[in-house]
């Protein structure tokens, strides 16, 4: 994902939600001063009627009712019924209306600050809440997107090298960010439906109706899927070390097969069900304002199987990646290159009653000039004396 479009897409899914948001406090703040400061007055109805609200969409029925109270001797009119002016069906509106027969006596809420501000009925509605609660996934993708976009390390034209000539390939992310990202994403995001839920929850009066328990149902149970998320981390955490991935150099090339090496460290005992490896290509094409990605060549390598780790141990697994001549080699950064090729290699450890392991290390790949960019029909790994065609 380019630093771009993270930032178009990333950005769009926090920008316009957050309109959204904010129009949703601004009326939760307004809803929560009417409970708890408005006064309670008997006014008496003067008129009422149900007025109609065309859009687009059609139409709906606001109920209308003019009453009047007295406040140290000034007298007030309003109109205002609910605290949030609701409209909806026709049917609804005619049974509010109904409650207030002109001429009848009833009790009314006023703003001592403001008497001439007054409500009939101050019962809370779930309005604000739902519309903050319907952005927050939005918040939570664009998270997501801006964090994938923006933190992932650039392509290292130099990788390390502490043992030559095994060069040390840079991955996306380790365990540690992982979990550090998803616990901040999880506080936050559990925060903000516990707020927004006990500030509904603390002014409302039950019952709350179906609508309000399916949506508190729906909102706990997708507030446990960052905690599952952030459990499982930590628990891989506590049981494996980051991977690392080793090259015989310091990228691959085309045609030219390269000595890879594995190692892990195990902080338990554990068994490995499978080791794979997997060698990447993603593509960045460019067309007018539109940019799209794809990885059109990988290949799913099995470089380790059935093995076991004691608490404390390293184990090491090696294997030979052989690139087909044809395949194009990585664009360099900021080139401008269109279409932008970028590789991967993409390791996977999968453990007997445990979560599995995924990262993707970085690799650079080297290509004649003269090559093809079209990909030949089949790649080699070579691992343990065997070979397996890529298709």
């Amino acid at each position: 994902m380019s630093r771009k479009f993270a930032l178009l897409f990333g950005g769009a899914f926090i920008f316009v939600p957050g309109i959204f948001a904010l129009v949703g406090i601004a009326l939760a703040i307004n809803q929560r001063h009417v409970i708890k400061t408005y006064q309670p007055i008997q006014a008496i109805v003067l008129s009422r009627h149900i007025a109609t609200i065309s859009d687009r969409h059609g139409d709906t029925y606001k109920p209308v009712v003019r009453y009047e109270y007295t406040i140290n001797g000034h007298r007030y009119t309003s109109q205002r019924v609910n605290i949030m002016q609701d409209s909806a069906s026709y049917s609804w509106a005619e049974r509010v209306v109904d409650r207030y027969p002109v001429g009848r006596k009833c009790k009314a809420w006023y703003d001592p600050q403001r008497p001439q501000e007054a409500v009939l009925d101050r019962t809370a509605s779930f309005i604000p809440s739902g519309l903050m609660l319907f952005t927050l996934p939005f918040f939570a993708v664009g998270f997501g997107v801006l964090r994938s976009g923006l933190s992932r390390p650039q392509f290292n034209l130099h990788p390390e090298s502490q043992s030559p000539p095994w060069f040390t390939l840079l991955p996306e992310a380790n365990l540690h960010s992982r979990l550090r990202s998803w616990l901040i994403l999880a506080l936050v995001v559990d925060g903000a439906f516990a707020m927004i839920l006990w500030n509904y929850f603390s002014i409302a009066t039950p019952p709350y109706g179906w609508l309000v328990d399916s949506v508190t149902a729906v909102v706990c149970a997708l507030a446990v899927v960052p905690l599952v998320l952030v459990w499982r981390i930590w628990r891989l955490g506590g049981l494996v070390q980051d991977g690392q991935l080793e090259l015989a150099g310091e990228s691959l090339a085309a045609g030219t097969a390269t000595n890879c090496r594995i190692s892990q460290t195990y902080r338990r005992a554990v068994t490995i069900k499978k080791v794979t490896l997997t060698l990447q290509c993603r593509r960045i094409q460019t067309t007018g304002n539109t940019t799209n990605e794809d990885f059109p060549w990988k290949h799913e390598q099995i470089v380790g199987e059935a093995a076991q780790a004691a608490a404390g141990e390293e184990l090491t697994w090696t294997s030979a990646i052989l690139p087909p001549a044809g395949w194009p080699g990585s664009t360099m950064p900021n080139s401008g290159a269109n279409p932008d090729y970028r590789y991967y290699l993409k390791l996977q450890v999968s453990f007997a009653g445990a979560p599995g392991y995924s990262e993707r290390f970085i690799v650079q790949l080297t290509s004649d000039a003269s090559a093809s960019l079209m990909p030949p029909s089949a790649a080699v790994f070579a691992s343990a004396g065997s070979s397996i065609d890529m298709q």
